[in-house]
């Protein structure tokens, strides 16, 4: 009796032990053990959209996991930005940033998140220039009309904007036509394809988008680019000059893709995501996808802390954009 007591007492301190550390096996599990949520804050169909679905179409290769997009629509992007820094630091929720945009945001004060204080950065992705589009029958052939009028006409012309007041595409623009002292009515829309619906229906004059939204278009002759926002042309469109070389200031800027998701990420978690997602972005489908988007990939592949001194670069660029604007909050 007492031999059979002493087994059972062996038996309770082994299970109260195992009780114990249950709890940080579980925790402690390979990563990822279920489906990783990529957030997209803007629409369908728009550039944000089509480079996460195209890093991502062959992630069955890469990743043990499936990854899931998501669309977060809403406040110009902020929704999803919101979204993602609520998360749970797991990584099972990631998200596609357009950088000038949510830079922008902040430096204006409409939001509290800054991408390189609040956020786990993984790499860069991708980047594709703005343009000035008109629907095929409009009036105005050229930027040089384009602006004229505007001149002549303050606030006659409405332009619609794929994103919020001071975001990658308002910036452009506005610098182009506050220094020529021209004035529209900017329209900000919920991302570049509903910008571009607007303009082909003719709803307002002009849209200020990314060139991958608009190329398609172009192509098919619905829409006309009146200029492009670029160091150089680009190689779809070699017939479109940059905003330079029509005698207007240098403006560069378009739309910049980061993949990221909330603070925190274990520094386990985020080699493992960076090692899968290096391989979709090496993948020559991915490649061959955005060039077709006409949208730009980076020399190479970007890690965290690259991506990091990139947005650090581009938060200072931003910032002096703005406040050549106006639109910085003042301190």
């Amino acid at each position: 009796m007492k031999a059979k007591n002493t087994w059972l007492m062996g038996m309770a301190v082994i299970i109260f032990i195992a009780t114990i550390f249950v709890p940080h096996i579980s925790y402690s599990g390979k990563y990822p053990e279920r489906d990783i949520t990529v957030l997209v804050p803007w629409p369908a169909g728009g550039g944000c959209d089509m480079v996460t679905r195209a890093l991502f179409k062959n992630a069955h290769k890469y990743f043990p996991v499936n990854v899931q997009i998501v669309n977060v629509v809403g406040g110009g992007g902020l929704v999803g930005l919101a979204q993602t820094a609520s998360a749970k630091p797991d990584g099972y929720t990631l998200c596609m940033f357009e950088i000038n945009s949510f830079q922008g945001y902040y430096v204006q004060g409409m939001t509290k998140y800054n991408l390189i204080k609040d956020f786990t950065l993984l790499n860069r992705v991708a980047f594709a220039d703005t343009v000035l589009a008109v629907k095929k029958d409009s009036q105005f052939k050229s930027l040089k009309e384009f602006i004229e009028y505007a001149k002549a006409n303050p606030e006659k012309l409405n332009v619609a904007v794929g994103i919020g007041k001071g975001g990658c595409w308002h910036m452009p623009i506005a610098l182009l036509l506050n220094s020529e002292k021209a004035k529209v009515k900017y329209v900000y829309m919920q991302g570049g394809a509903p910008a571009r619906t607007a303009a082909l229906g003719g709803h307002v004059d002009a849209c200020a988008i990314g060139i991958m939204e608009a190329s398609n278009f172009v192509k098919s002759g619905d829409l006309r680019l009146l200029g492009l926002f670029s160091e150089k042309r680009n190689p779809h469109h070699p017939d479109v000059p940059t905003v330079a070389e029509l005698g207007y200031p240098k403006i560069a800027m378009g739309v910049s893709f980061v993949l990221g998701g909330p603070k925190g990420l274990a520094k386990e978690i985020v080699q493992t995501i960076l090692d899968y997602s290096k391989k979709c972005f090496n993948d020559p489908e991915f490649r061959e996808l955005l060039d077709k988007q006409v949208i730009s990939i980076p020399d190479k592949f970007y890690g965290p802390e690259e991506t990091k001194k990139y947005l650090e670069e581009n938060e200072a660029r931003v910032t002096k954009v703005l406040t050549d604007l106006g639109m910085a909050k003042k301190e």
